[in-house]
């Protein structure tokens, strides 16, 4: 594992964050666990420990509640708490389970982000989060009502970083001139979509990619303004395993462009003999100019080691661009 120092926060990173959307199962779509589940969660944490990950991602909108629960649980119980960076996010809609013609907005209004605040801190059994996040961004909500809210929280020391998940960057400048201008805490940490496979379309509404071409001007960005990058779904949702299945069915990451870059991590696969998870998550961090921290999933043992085992993998200038270009 490697570890890297953000400004603001007094303990190290990982380069790797363990995401917790769906612990137990490929699905996120559990919400309770037996007593047997829930050894189980813990021994994955553990292991994930043991091999270096002491960054942790969570939300609220997460298993509702039950990752930060579980991930607070295991926290507490092993008295770790100074030593693991937990990330969380609130202010997701409400309605993230319907139709999209009636998906709800995020919810970013000052006793909205009050609640899921208060309502994270007491499931996770703190009275600080390393980092919090939005996890949604809403244009009709002023930036500098949303920036005040948040302030009073890093103010009371509840909070010790601000980020922001699915904004893009112009809005993150635009609230950050406003923190600056009146001396408050700005954003320091992006977690958008980033991954060698790019979207077709976005998988769910108000969420935002930096991935491919059109994630070019905000990689600029991200890069001039030093901000790191915590990067979600670096796997594409393992589209890779499921070609055959997928083939019928819509896919964000079915496409002309995606189908070439495999072909080429396949080639790239053999020759370094290496797992394609490994190389994906070694091509976000040996991206140059700017950090990147690849939020990763593992549902078993296996899933650790080869994520962790990017970590040392170097891949050169030359091998970056030939995956990213798509075209034989």
């Amino acid at each position: 594992m490697k570890y890297e120092t953000i400004p603001g926060l007094n303990k190290k990173v990982s380069k790797l964050i363990f995401g917790t959307s769906s612990l137990g199962s490929e699905s996120g779509y559990r919400y309770k666990f037996s007593v047997k589940e829930r050894r189980k969660i813990f021994s994955l944490f553990d292991y994930a420990y043991m091999n270096g990950y002491v960054a942790f991602d969570a939300a609220s909108i997460y298993m509702l509640g039950e990752s930060e629960k579980i991930l607070g649980e295991w926290i507490s119980v092993n008295g770790i708490r100074s030593k693991i960076v937990i990330i969380t996010k609130g202010a997701h809609p409400s309605y993230f389970f319907l139709p999209s013609k009636i998906y709800g907005s995020a919810r970013l209004k000052a006793d909205q982000l009050k609640k899921d605040i208060e309502t994270s801190l007491a499931r996770l059994k703190t009275d600080y989060i390393d980092i919090y996040m939005p996890h949604r961004d809403d244009d009709k909500v002023r930036v500098s009502q949303i920036i005040e809210a948040l302030n009073i929280y890093v103010s009371a020391n509840n909070i010790k970083l601000l980020g922001a998940s699915n904004w893009k960057h112009e809005r993150i400048d635009e609230a950050n001139k406003f923190a600056q201008a009146h001396g408050l805490a700005k954003f320091s940490i992006s977690s958008p979509h980033y991954s060698l496979f790019e979207w077709s379309y976005a998988p769910w509404k108000e969420t935002h990619s930096i991935a491919g071409k059109r994630g070019e001007g905000s990689i600029k960005w991200y890069s001039e303004n030093a901000m790191p990058i915590f990067a979600w779904s670096p796997l594409a949702g393992g589209f890779f395993n499921y070609l055959s299945l997928l083939s019928q069915k819509k896919n964000p990451y079915m496409n002309r462009e995606n189908l070439k870059r495999l072909h080429k991590l396949k080639n790239l696969s053999r020759e370094k003999e290496l797992p394609i998870s490994t190389l994906l998550l070694s091509y976000l961090l040996c991206q140059k100019g700017i950090s990147v921290f690849p939020i990763v999933k593992s549902i078993n043992y296996e899933n650790i080691c080869n994520n962790v085992q990017a970590c040392d993998v170097q891949l050169s200038p030359q091998e970056l661009e030939y995956l990213y270009t798509a075209s034989f």
